[in-house]
This record gives C-alpha cells, structure tokens and sequence, in this order.
C-alpha cells in the first residue's frame, strides 16, 4: 500500500471507531518515522500548567526498536531551546537529535543519526 493509501485507512478506522484516537496518533507516527526514514518521529504538544507552559509527548516512534517510546513532560525551563524552535518555526526537525541545538540535551543516548 501507498503512503496515501496507508494515511486513508488509518482516516476511515477512526471515522469509523475502528481503532482509538490514541492508536491513530501512534500509527500516524509510526508511518512518519518508517516513511522519512527517521530513528523516531515524535508529536508533541503544548499544555498550560501550574507552573506555565509545558511540552507532552503524546506518541513518540523508536523505528530501531520498532516501538514507542514514553516520554516525560518538559517544562519551559528544561526545554527552552525546544521551545523557541517550535514558536519560531512550528516544528523541530532534527537530523541528529545528538547534535541539533534544540535536541542535544533530551536525547544523549540517542542513536545516530540514520540509525
């Protein structure tokens, strides 16, 4: 099956209350990963706190493993370089999480790039 083809029946299984809204986030990241040829691919999501903004996983796809991956909440604090990425750009795409600014200190044991 296509890309496309793959994308169009993961869209009518939901419609149709064939699989969870939680099962169409991962298989939708699991796609991008297996289709961009990533080591993960991840969606993430911003969420007001307490404590003032914060990020959240909500599915994250270790393509090596061929698992996902639980992730804990950061903090603007701990994720500021994220952060601005993410408000700058509306995205992070990281080639090599080890080396990308926005990345690097998230995933120090994170595989190389490619891998």
């Amino acid at each position: 099956m296509t890309l496309d083809g793959d994308i169009e029946t993961l869209c009518c299984r939901l419609r149709l209350d064939q699989i969870t809204q939680t099962k169409f986030i991962e298989r939708c990241v699991r796609l991008a990963s297996q289709n961009v040829g990533a080591a993960r691919s991840a969606l993430w999501i911003f969420m007001d706190t307490d404590s003032g903004r914060a990020l959240r996983c909500v599915a994250m796809h270790d393509r090596a493993r061929d698992t996902m991956v639980r992730v804990p909440p950061h903090s603007r604090e701990s994720a500021d370089l994220f952060f601005d990425e993410l408000l700058n750009s509306g995205q992070v795409v990281a080639h090599d999480v080890r080396a990308h600014r926005a990345t690097q200190r998230f995933f120090p044991d994170a595989p190389a790039a490619g891998g």
